[in-house]
């Protein structure tokens, strides 16, 4: 898979003129079963001159590798349960549906914009910490098998496994961030935050990754500066924080703007 990149722009030398370039950033609650029709129009509403994804291109080979591998298996898994033809089309095209706008949608989507639009679109994400994207990976390939392994060899239909399995748009968590954002402006941030129910375990996400990729967009904006660059990433690096822990605040600098995925329906 090959990234466009405007290469020139990136190595070129230029004298800062003090002007940033406009940063919105775009939150993504994964897994979300909208999202690719979700990126595909807020692409076209923001009309960005720069794409910027919480991405990498070491997790994309490993996706690529992971894709390859576990499609066949998980196929001749399938294949194993002697289920009717039609099943078996089924759920062939629900895998295919699930790698390409699912688990990696922000990449194909962007990138699938950013060729014809000749906008430059650059993984900014720190690839030595990219180890828990790779075990989300892992997690939803094992979660599909298991889903394979427990269904009856005699069982009529896969419809409604695949589409409860399938469908999970986060409309709960997209409201509430969309409350904490409108919060966090009229100064009661500290309070909304609490309606978010973080993980205990997903601030450790945070920080080496943050400050790389906050590194990356505060060179990015001026270098692009008077353009606009859209980020697109995990929701929780979008969030204030007194400690300047998260993407959102090492950048506050730049002004920054965000939003949900879900806000362009």
């Amino acid at each position: 898979m090959k990234t466009v990149v405007d290469k020139k722009l990136i190595k070129e030398e230029r004298v800062f003129d003090g002007h940033f370039a406009k940063v919105h950033l775009i939150a993504i609650a994964f897994p979300d079963g909208e999202g690719h029709k979700r990126l595909e129009k807020a692409l076209h509403i923001e009309k960005p001159d720069v794409i910027t994804i919480e991405d990498s291109e070491k997790r994309q080979r490993f996706l690529e590798d992971a894709i390859r591998l576990h499609f066949d298996y998980l196929i001749d898994v399938l294949k194993q349960k002697r289920l009717p033809q039609e099943d078996y089309s089924v759920f062939k095209d629900f895998l295919n549906e699930y790698f390409t706008n699912v688990i990696n949608f922000s990449y194909n989507v962007s990138r699938n914009y950013s060729h014809p639009n000749e906008v430059p679109l650059i993984l900014i994400d720190d690839p030595s910490q990219n180890n828990d994207s790779e075990e989300i990976i892992r997690e939803n390939l094992c979660d599909i098998l298991d889903l394979i392994e427990s269904i009856p060899e005699s069982q009529n239909s896969l419809e409604e496994e695949v589409i409860e399995f399938y469908i999970n748009d986060q409309e709960d968590l997209y409201r509430k961030l969309e409350e904490y954002y409108q919060s966090c402006d009229d100064g009661n941030g500290l309070v909304a935050i609490n309606s978010l129910k973080i993980d205990p375990n997903m601030p450790l996400i945070l920080g080496p990754r943050d400050l790389y990729m906050a590194d990356r967009l505060s060179e990015l904006s001026k270098r692009y500066g008077h353009k606009k660059i859209v980020h697109i990433g995990h929701w929780l690096h979008t969030l204030d924080d007194l400690n300047k822990e998260t993407l959102y605040s090492k950048i506050k600098h730049l002004n920054p703007t965000r939003t949900t995925l879900k806000y362009y329906d």
